[in-house]
């Protein structure tokens, strides 16, 4: 099923559903120590629940979670942690999110669309 379910969610969700493809799009960027990717996993997994059987408050509160899991930019010097990007897995989990976003209504890319227009043909 679509993460598009009809014209009430694409109306009153086309906003939170923008947030969430900037926000795993921002994820597929990130460098983290290792132990940090486990919680941007569950995160990841709580935004394709709330997707897909939540609201639009639960879909805004795991969005915002996710963001809040975002690399810093201030590191003391010397002390930087041995980073990396995400593992293939959840890149791959990621990337089924932002395809079911941008392109599971059939519709516009960042917004659901307002009907359903049938199959996308891209």
């Amino acid at each position: 099923m679509s993460v598009y379910d009809g014209t009430a969610a694409a109306s009153g969700r086309a906003a939170e559903y923008g947030d969430a493809v900037e926000a795993l799009k921002e994820v597929l960027r990130w460098r983290l120590p290792p132990a940090d990717w486990q919680e941007v996993s569950r995160s990841v997994d709580a935004l394709a629940l709330a997707l897909r059987d939540g609201g639009a408050e639960e879909l805004l509160d795991a969005t915002t979670t996710l963001e809040d899991l975002a690399p810093s930019r201030v590191v003391r010097a010397g002390s930087a942690p041995e980073e990396e990007g995400a593992d293939p897995q959840l890149r791959e989990r990621v990337n089924v999110l932002l395809h079911e976003l941008t392109h599971g209504g059939g519709g516009s890319r960042t917004n659901p669309p307002e009907e359903s227009g049938g199959a996308d043909s891209g």
